[in-house]
């Protein structure tokens, strides 16, 4: 204990019984009345505190660890979702070699991975491009899309249908004809060849739709055209 408060315990201890019970000012044995105690002689006298504060310090310490590791964990946990990501995107277009020897751009993303056929019901967002004849006419597919082209035809028509890639083996072309209520009447899915071609026999008059898409949504060029047979 430090001089200056060892001396000011010793002067009031003789007569600090007395001056709790009457109130009066504490004596030393001398009759010389004990210098005042400050609160910080008191918190030197009784540092029971400190281990308190000592335990405090230590729990917001613990805390502020905890919370550093669960930050921690939270960046590595995000690292890892975003690699992981980037590897999905990096495989979500392969090359896969057909029964033909042909190399073709599949995705096997959710999306892609099931367009191997038309689908029953023309699709909603089929873009309309133009009205079919026996002329070859372009078309430009973006990834995902579906093109539709315009044949008016008279019961009892026959036509057959062709499509073909302009990108090599980019673009393996899926079609099918629709009728005016968005129903599919035939469809051509062989998904080694380039060409297709499907020949179908109309039974009703009206406005009919071709339907072209790629196997796996891929973006490319084709050609298209409509036959009328004999």
């Amino acid at each position: 204990m430090e001089p200056e408060l060892e001396k000011k315990r010793e002067l009031m201890e003789p007569e600090l019984p007395d001056a709790v019970t009457s109130g009066s000012t504490p004596q030393s044995a001398s009759g010389v009345p004990a210098p005042p105690l400050e609160s910080s002689d008191l918190d030197r006298l009784f540092p029971y505190g400190a281990g308190e504060d000592d335990a405090d310090d230590g729990r917001k310490k613990k805390k502020q660890q905890t919370r550093g590791i669960i930050s921690m964990a939270l960046f590595v946990l995000a690292a890892l979702a975003l690699m992981a990501l980037g590897l999905a995107m990096a495989i979500a277009t392969q090359v896969a070699t057909t029964t033909e020897g042909y190399n073709v751009a599949v995705t096997v993303a959710s999306r892609m991975g099931e367009r191997y056929d038309v689908p029953d019901q023309m699709p909603l967002d089929a873009e309309l491009v133009g009205a079919l004849n026996e002329n070859w006419q372009q078309g430009e597919l973006q990834q995902l899309q579906w093109h539709s082209w315009l044949i008016d035809v008279t019961a009892g028509d026959q036509f057959t249908f062709f499509v073909r890639s302009l990108n090599d083996v980019d673009v393996l072309p899926i079609i099918g004809v629709y009728d005016s209520a968005g129903r599919k009447q035939i469809s051509a899915n062989v998904r080694s060849a380039e060409d297709k071609d499907i020949t179908f026999l109309f039974n009703t008059t009206g406005k009919y739709w071709l339907l072209v898409g790629s196997i796996g949504g891929v973006a490319g060029k084709y050609e298209v055209r409509a036959q009328k047979q004999p």
